[in-house]
């Protein structure tokens, strides 16, 4: 495996700032952990790094990590042997948890965040990223195999992850939940990308399990979906948010990226 500070370096002669490279290089030896460790059994990625692995775009790349569980235990005990395993199988670097293993609630959400920490002996410092884990529940969303590039001489490991229908579900709930305060624009721009990529048919099981069938979400149909992403997508506070260039990492026009979300809501 190459030194840190050589795939840091890459990655940055790349493109990438010096904190997403930092912060790609401690999400790629994690992935590696996981596919050497045989803990991808245990383990579906999901949110940025997922994203990120699919668009193949620097300006995608994101700080932090999630992935749920399978079959495997979330308690405090749980997350530190998932850790150590990871640990174990990447020798000559040191993969640890940097202080405790915290709680997460967020409404119906319950899960643990840890913040990791990477080194060898080409750095001189610790890099970081923040791993927030669930639990996955959705067993009848089939999950899939995904491929991740990473930056060392492996160049690749396939993992398990959400499937695009469930990814844009999932964010396509959050929109719903918060409305016109929520403080997520990026994922708008998530949506719209994930709309031409998306299978109807696999897409509808998801928003009706997801979004539908959940009992902390108000909308129960199509039409009453469409009348509140209307409401959201009319806000002027929201639209300021969307013309944020940060958040717009595909660099499309706000409302070509709302039609297009709106137009594969109205084939649901």
């Amino acid at each position: 495996m190459k030194p840190l500070k050589d795939q840091i370096e890459e990655l940055q002669s790349k493109g990438y700032s010096a904190v997403l490279a930092s912060a790609k290089v401690v999400h790629d030896v994690v992935l590696m952990a996981i596919s050497r460790s045989g803990f991808k059994v245990n383990g579906t990625l999901k949110g940025g790094v997922v994203m990120s692995a699919l668009t193949k775009d620097i300006r995608r790349a994101t700080l932090d990590m999630d992935i749920d569980f399978v079959h495997h235990p979330i308690s405090d005990a749980g997350v530190r042997r998932f850790v150590n395993r990871l640990s174990k199988s990447m020798p000559g670097l040191d993969l640890v948890i940097r202080g405790r293993v915290l709680d997460l609630k967020h409404g119906d959400y319950r899960g643990k965040r840890i913040f990791l920490a990477v080194k060898d002996e080409s750095i001189p410092r610790w890099i970081r990223t923040k791993m927030d884990i669930g639990v996955h529940t959705h067993e009848d969303i089939k999950q899939v195999d995904v491929r991740f590039d990473i930056s060392n001489e492996d160049g690749f490991v396939d993992l398990q992850a959400n499937p695009i229908e469930q990814i844009f579900a999932e964010k396509l709930l959050s929109l719903l939940r918060h409305g016109v305060v929520s403080n997520r624009p990026k994922d708008v721009f998530d949506l719209y990308y994930l709309s031409e990529r998306v299978s109807v048919a696999k897409l509808k099981p998801c928003v009706r399990e997801l979004i539908y069938e959940n009992k902390r979400c108000r909308v129960n149909d199509k039409d009453e979906m469409v009348r509140m992403l209307d409401i959201v997508f009319n806000a002027r506070p929201f639209l300021r948010r969307l013309s944020n260039a940060k958040a717009n990492w595909l660099h499309v026009d706000p409302e070509e990226a709302i039609a297009g979300i709106r137009r594969l809501i109205k084939n649901l």
